[in-house]
């Protein structure tokens, strides 16, 4: 797979591969991926009861357009 980044983001990765001893850029998207999924289960692991329960019944609802889940528990989220 090919994509292209801003000289920004590819400085900002070479600087962050270096920091971590990665030595290439394929190792570090397989790391980053890795920790963008373990932070998105810590996120959801730190919703409420309700605001779960919401994605829960938005998964089980495949008819319903993934915007109007997610305004749906953005509109929950922000009630509290």
């Amino acid at each position: 797979m090919a994509f292209t980044i801003s000289s920004e983001t590819q400085q900002f990765i070479e600087t962050r591969m270096k920091q971590c001893g990665v030595e290439n850029s394929d190792e570090f998207l397989k790391l980053a991926v890795q920790q963008f999924s373990m932070d998105a289960v810590e996120y959801y692991e730190d919703l409420d009861e309700e605001t779960r329960a919401a994605i829960e019944r938005a998964d089980l609802q495949p008819d319903i357009p993934q915007e109007q889940a997610e305004q749906r528990i953005l509109n929950l989220m922000a009630k509290k």
